[in-house]
């Protein structure tokens, strides 16, 4: 039974490792949102009844032991929901996890020893096969996000302060704005133009990650970059977020510079 906890107790740090980190390692600064608390604690209250000696308090054994099994499954289909919408296959997947639990719990006068060692060596793969795959997203973006901002490169132009701006600003497209871009691009960039109802940003993130001029215009240059945002409302109730790569295509010009073009890829395939 003390594999069987540890077996159970994996993912469930797994996912709060995976929680914490993905998609908020995108930056550090940025909070769990209440809904990934809420999914924690939904997932905590059966594993915390598994992990419990009840059997040793209570009669008849049998029952706390049928309850024990039925949070297994019930704490399955919770792992399973936070990661998404529940669908049959993973219903069923759940099922037969929990069939090996019932296995193990079972009377060691009605199991066999070959089965047994079969049984856990399945729990084992799939428990945690599952977690290390949890992990590996989180892993994967650290590990691209030091190449992103690691990379050399020739500086140009500053954009980073001026697009800051254009994103926050509630004042509208002003002087300052209208001499590095046109009202198009501004409205493009403003959240608060996107959602009226975006009173502060929880963070905001712009990070510079490549600069690269054209190479038969070298008055073009095009500036790649990050950014990683977390708007709300006057509550201070999460309205939009997230984040993506934006890649400016600015024009050099008589000592100063304009954005002509601003669009912003699904992937980091910008590179």
């Amino acid at each position: 039974m003390k594999l069987l906890k540890i077996l159970l107790t994996v993912p469930f740090i797994s996912f709060i490792i995976a929680m914490f980190t993905d998609p908020y390692i995108y930056s550090f600064s940025i909070l769990p949102h209440k809904e990934g608390i809420f999914n924690l604690i939904i997932l905590f209250i059966p594993l915390l009844y598994i992990l419990l000696p009840l059997e040793k308090f209570f009669q008849p054994k049998s029952r706390i032991i049928f309850t024990k099994i039925i949070a297994s499954f019930i704490y399955f289909i919770c792992l399973f929901s936070c990661f998404g919408d529940i669908v049959f296959k993973q219903i069923i997947i759940a099922f037969v996890l929990t069939l090996l639990i019932a296995y193990l719990y079972c009377s060691i006068s009605l199991r066999f020893k070959f089965l047994d060692i079969v049984v856990k060596i399945i729990l084992c793969l799939f428990i945690i096969g599952t977690s290390v795959f949890t992990l590996y997203i989180p892993v994967r973006i650290v590990k691209n996000r030091y190449i992103e901002t690691h990379q050399p490169y020739t500086e140009y132009v500053d954009i980073i302060p001026t697009v800051k701006y254009a994103i926050t600003t509630q004042n509208g497209y002003d002087e300052k704005l209208a001499e590095h871009m046109p009202e198009k691009i501004f409205k493009q960039l403003n959240q608060k133009t996107s959602y009226p109802k975006l009173d502060h940003f929880g963070t905001l993130e712009l990070t510079e990650l490549y600069q690269k001029q054209d190479e038969n215009v070298p008055r073009i240059i095009y500036v790649d970059t990050r950014s990683t945002k977390s708007l709300e409302d006057a509550n201070n109730n999460h309205i939009s977020g997230g984040q993506g790569y934006q890649q400016f295509t600015v024009l050099i010009e008589n000592n100063t510079w304009y954005i002509i073009n601003y669009i912003e890829p699904v992937s980091s395939d910008w590179r």
